[in-house]
């Protein structure tokens, strides 16, 4: 940081004077960003902040002139993450799992609950059986043998642990068959929990273990002589001098190659799996929630009360509906009465988690059995209705709470059945073509790529013949959070979705409790009045059958993205624009009848055309704020529909990228670095081309600048700047 004195550097596009360019090409070279929005001296910002890694800079203030000073005063926060003294944690060690024995245990207890005492006691001696200590998550008190083999024979349970596990009835025989769903799904949880602490050792890590991924035992166990041949010559043995310096040479020898073989590796799945890569870079760069504010504008450190804090801003969010004037819906299925979707049979389930994977046969009638019984009666057990919710951060200032999404972490096989139940809705759905097709989210065969490409090209015919085009950007408030459910029930009923499905749904989404969790601190429970889960299976869908009648009546061109929604006309003469006037009045209407709200100050609109009178257009009697640049999907729209900034901003967020590779990897041979390219950088300059950037020098020259850094990443390139289009075709070619 300082004061460089470049005053004529757009820092949001990354484009200078001739004097800047230098400075501009050794900022970019090296992954930068620079953190100062406001001017520092005059109207020019000369003082800056330059990081590579911008989210360890917080709560920038340009204040007043400090003393006889003609700049502004700077104050920032540099973020850190603390390590905690005690972070060993258990966990299961699936490597050494025993899940033969978990398999033939699950088989013989979840068919017409035998007795499990007498069943595995007949099976083990008591003259092999040692002592092992209760596990805080175990049921009872657990005996094992010395586990050499795989029969059954290894463990058995006591009378009161089968109790315990629902199966025996004070030692009179099996016990009677449950009848309520929350007892069957409580069963089969404790069985399965059972058999996982008793077959599956656990392990100490270390929760905030500094340890890279590349790290290998016999490199740990090299590391280890070589620190002790270095004590002990620190004591005088200097005769082992000799076997260290070799010992020191294996070290660095065998950590260069475990680095190299490690990200060989993240690079050849990076396409097919690219979350191993982002996880190597996240143990690197760990993006922190917080610190927050609170209302009084107090910072808020501690994770139990940023927990209560989150918790408190996402229920206070929720809609209280008015059951009193719930309105009636259009019916939008119109097919008779034996197409409607009223009942789903299930017949066989799929297990997916590494637990439940291993072991799907032997609980897949058990799984079968439950889910019927949850929607031929309506209801669903109790755990599926809670839910541990995550704040994740989605843009502007990290302190201010309100720029967290409160994301559901839901029980895996309550998803289950949801996913099941989702498919069935989606067949009934596409089958009779409910959907409107200015839906764009959420839909078979449509994307973001669709929804701009397909309402654009009417912007860009009014453009190419000289007329001009009005549109409105419109945004939701909290608009997952706020869906009433006996509306949202009406909309689903109106889209020939009833009977046994219809209860199912209602009671999936009535009667939630959520608690918000940062780092293993979990707050309070909280009552969910409103919304459909995000992050679960079922919540888009119901979301996007809640919008679906949004575009009613409307004259104008209307576009959605799940929530995200625009609309737009062709202006010719002042009644077009009170057209629009119109549709957006009925768009109010619409949301005050159904209580989602628009919030106001995000909506803008955007006048293209070069002789566009700039009509005025005002929602709930506010006038809506021209925009000289509007993002949308990912993509920035001008009013003079040049792709310039697009292709700016794609370079400068390609060129992000491309640093948190060049940060991460160690290993900058080509191998590694040009298919971390191709799976990870080439994808975003991809994505600026399918949106309008494909014509003129300059565009190609954003593109081919990211192809020049990428290669000179590379160590066995010259430094030189090679011909960016023939390599990078040519790595292509070989990716």
């Amino acid at each position: 940081m300082g004061d460089f004195n470049y005053r004529n550097i757009d820092w949001e596009t990354l484009i200078g004077d001739h004097e800047a360019k230098k400075f501009l090409d050794v900022v970019q070279d090296n992954f930068l960003k620079q953190m100062i929005t406001d001017p520092t001296r005059g109207q020019n910002t000369l003082d800056l902040i330059l990081t590579n890694n911008e989210h360890q800079i917080s709560s920038i203030i340009v204040g007043d002139s400090l003393g006889f000073s003609d700049h502004q005063e700077i104050r920032f926060n540099i973020i850190w993450e603390k390590i905690k003294s005690t972070n060993n944690v258990q966990v299961p060690d699936f490597r050494k799992a025993n899940f033969d024995n978990i398999k033939t245990y699950l088989k013989l207890n979840t068919k017409n609950n035998p007795d499990v005492s007498n069943l595995l006691d007949s099976r083990c001696g008591a003259d092999s059986q040692k002592w092992v200590k209760e596990d805080t998550r175990t049921l009872g008190q657990v005996w094992v043998m010395e586990r050499n083999t795989h029969t059954l024979g290894q463990v058995w349970v006591t009378e009161s642990d089968a109790r315990a596990l629902g199966r025996v009835d004070s030692g009179r025989g099996p016990k009677n068959q449950v009848s309520t769903l929350d007892e069957m799904y409580s069963n089969l949880a404790d069985l399965i929990i059972y058999a996982q602490n008793t077959f599956i050792h656990l392990k100490s890590i270390r929760k905030n273990s500094n340890t890279p991924k590349w790290m290998t035992d016999r490199l740990k166990h090299e590391i280890g002589i070589k620190r002790g041949l270095y004590v002990k010559i620190k004591n005088g043995e200097s005769h082992l001098r000799s076997r260290y310096n070799e010992m020191a040479k294996l070290v660095k020898r065998n950590t260069r190659s475990a680095k190299r073989n490690y990200e060989i590796k993240v690079a050849s799945q990076a396409k097919s799996n690219p979350k191993g890569f982002f996880h190597l870079y996240r143990t690197k760069n760990k993006e922190r929630i917080g610190p927050i504010k609170n209302d009084e504008n107090v910072m808020i450190e501690s994770e139990e009360k940023m927990s209560e804090e989150f918790n408190n801003y996402f229920l206070s969010v929720f809609t209280n509906e008015r059951l009193d004037k719930v309105p009636d819906c259009d019916p939008i299925f119109r097919g008779d009465e034996e197409n409607s979707l009223t009942i789903i049979s299930i017949s066989k389930v799929e297990v997916f988690p590494r637990m439940l994977k291993e072991c799907k046969f032997e609980i897949c009638d058990q799984l079968t059995e439950i889910f019927n019984k949850s929607v031929d009666t309506g209801s669903v057990p109790t755990a599926w209705r809670q839910a541990n919710v995550v704040p994740v951060f989605k843009k502007g200032d990290r302190s201010t709470i309100c720029n967290y999404r409160p994301i559901s972490l839901t029980s895996v096989i309550g998803k289950m059945l949801e996913s099941i139940i989702v498919n069935r809705l989606r067949e009934h759905i596409e089958g009779h073509n409910l959907i409107r097709d200015s839906q764009h989210g959420f839909s078979k065969g449509k994307s973001c790529v669709t929804n701009p490409l397909s309402f654009y090209t009417k912007v860009y015919k009014a453009s190419d013949n000289n007329e001009n085009y009005d549109v409105i950007y419109l945004d939701f408030s909290k608009a997952f959070d706020k869906v009433p459910h006996q509306r949202l029930l009406n909309k689903i009923k109106a889209h020939g979705i009833g009977g046994k499905v219809l209860e199912w749904i209602r009671a999936r989404i009535s009667n939630r409790k959520q608690r918000v969790t940062i780092n293993g601190i979990k707050s309070r429970w909280g009552n969910v009045t409103s919304g459909v889960p995000q992050g679960s299976v079922l919540g888009p869908l119901l979301f996007i059958m809640y919008i679906n009648d949004l575009d009613d009546g409307l004259n104008s061109d209307v576009s959605k993205f799940a929530d995200d929604t625009k609309i737009g006309r062709l202006i010719r003469s002042g009644e077009d624009a009170q057209i629009l006037q119109d549709d957006l009045n009925k768009l109010l209407t619409w949301s005050v009848k159904w209580q989602m709200n628009f919030n106001i100050s995000k909506c803008s609109v955007l006048n293209v055309g070069l002789h566009n009178p700039e009509n005025r257009y005002n929602l709930d009697d506010t006038f809506l704020e021209k925009s000289e640049c509007e993002r949308d999907l990912g993509v920035l729209v001008s009013p003079d529909l040049k792709t310039r900034k697009q292709c700016i901003s794609a370079r400068n967020k390609a060129n992000r990228a491309l640093g948190f590779i060049a940060r991460t990897v160690t290993n900058r041979s080509a191998e590694v670095i040009i298919k971390l390219y191709l799976a990870i950088v080439r994808p975003i300059l991809d994505y600026a081309v399918r949106q309008g950037c494909t014509g003129g020098s300059s565009q190609g020259d954003h593109a081919d600048t990211v192809m020049r850094r990428t290669l000179f990443a590379i160590s066995s390139v010259d430094n030189r700047w090679p011909d960016a289009k023939g390599t990078c075709a040519e790595a292509e070619a070989k990716g």
